[in-house]
């Protein structure tokens, strides 16, 4: 099936005074191989490979970003690892984001061509519209360049979220610039879903642009083939904001993507993640939590876990006391034999349970047991409380004469 495309091409003019030469491959970004573009030709005295200033350059390495080129940095967010954070500036900065943006939507693209679905078109428009816009930004830094105007860098304060500013020269202490961007996907526990969401807001007139993006696909146990899709366009202001989520049920064939974008000046921040996991790994862990062991006897206490919204096949590692014990199985028991005296103790009982979805899920439930051996004393009005080893001997209540 043949998807007809948007005219990607810059404008006449630009591509007159400039030759853009762009090799777009599959995106780090969305699991894929690496994305190159080449520099467009140099115009006049713009140096080779122009990046942001130096000082905005040693705070975003402050902040945990890697400079992948002279105008690229990216991060995985801490409260969401598999996800990925990158800013871009200038012309170099967003050719390379138009790869992503590519990347992507190819992706997008051989999933309708498997799973065709109205909504999934809905995906693929939106993220047409991302590359327009991308595209409407190099044409006019293009244009500024040519007419030897400096490019606009945005305010001299932005705050990435909280207590993250970035300073570019001198700071502008009575203002307020603060960006905010997120993006998860994954498995719930009915199918994969995710969530994009991105906001500005500034207190000097500045204008920011903001977007973000949704989409949740597969199939679930009767083959049926569900969609959702949820898209906020670019919106601009001083104070704007876009969320957006999708969840479908789905048991298998599972994709899920959220992306958020915020443009501010020269500055492109976005953040995204993708996921095929279908749904979340829970267990349930059922056992013996109370034993009772008489003189001179043995008793087996058993426990057994149900894993449940995982792929399988599943894989066990058991714990007692926090130390690695029995087999790779659902279910794991231990025999106590009375020691020959008469106390109570309390052991733990854990479980790791893991799944086959990649990347991997899993889920680790505890449960603890009380086990009381016997007094072995033969006459309880005979037998006062006492300790053996630091531990309470188990006394036995009754009327005496």
């Amino acid at each position: 099936m043949i998807i007809a495309k948007a005219d990607r091409r810059l404008p006449q003019c630009t591509l007159k005074a400039f030759t853009l030469s762009v090799l777009l491959v599959v995106s780090v970004a969305f699991g894929l191989t690496a994305y190159a573009a080449q520099t467009p030709a140099n115009p006049g005295n713009r140096p080779d490979h122009a990046g942001p200033p130096q000082d905005v350059v040693d705070q975003l390495l402050d902040r945990g970003f890697q400079q992948i080129q002279p105008s690229i940095f990216e991060r995985k967010p801490a409260d969401t690892p598999t996800s990925y954070e990158t800013v871009v500036y200038g012309i170099d900065g967003h050719l390379w984001l138009l790869g992503q943006q590519e990347a992507f939507l190819e992706t997008l693209e051989a999933r309708y061509e498997r799973f065709p679905a109205p909504e999934l078109l809905d995906a693929i428009l939106a993220q047409e519209r991302w590359i327009e816009g991308t595209l409407a930004l190099l044409d006019e830094m293009l244009t500024q360049e040519a007419s030897g105007q400096s490019l606009d860098d945005g305010l001299k304060a932005v705050r990435l979220g909280s207590g993250e500013v970035i300073s570019v020269g001198e700071a502008v202490t009575s203002c307020s610039t603060t960006l905010a961007r997120a993006a998860s996907a994954g498995p719930s526990a009915t199918g994969p879903t995710a969530s994009g969401s991105a906001s500005f807001s500034d207190t000097c007139s500045e204008m920011g642009t903001v977007s973000s993006f949704s989409t949740a696909q597969g199939t679930d146990s009767s083959g049926n083939i569900n969609t959702f899709t949820q898209d906020c366009p670019d919106d601009e202001g001083e104070d704007v904001s876009c969320d957006t989520s999708a969840t479908v049920v789905a048991e298998s064939d599972c994709f899920a993507g959220g992306l958020a974008r915020v443009l501010f000046g020269s500055f492109t921040h976005t953040v995204s993640e993708t996921s095929s996991t279908c749904r979340s790994l829970s267990a349930s862990l059922t056992g013996t939590t109370s034993l009772f062991v008489p003189a001179g006897s043995t008793r087996t206490a058993s426990w057994t876990v149900t894993p449940s919204n995982g792929e399988t096949p599943y894989n066990y590692q058991w714990l007692y006391n926090n130390a690695a014990v029995g087999t790779d199985s659902p279910s794991y028991s231990r025999s106590y034999t009375h020691p020959g005296i008469g106390f109570t103790r309390t052991d733990t009982v854990k479980v790791t349970v893991s799944d086959s979805s990649m990347p991997t899920q899993s889920d680790t439930e505890t449960l603890t047991i009380q086990v009381t051996y016997a007094n072995t004393c033969t006459d309880p009005c005979f037998c006062p409380f006492s300790t053996v080893g630091g531990i309470n001997l188990e006394t036995v209540t009754t009327v005496c004469p």
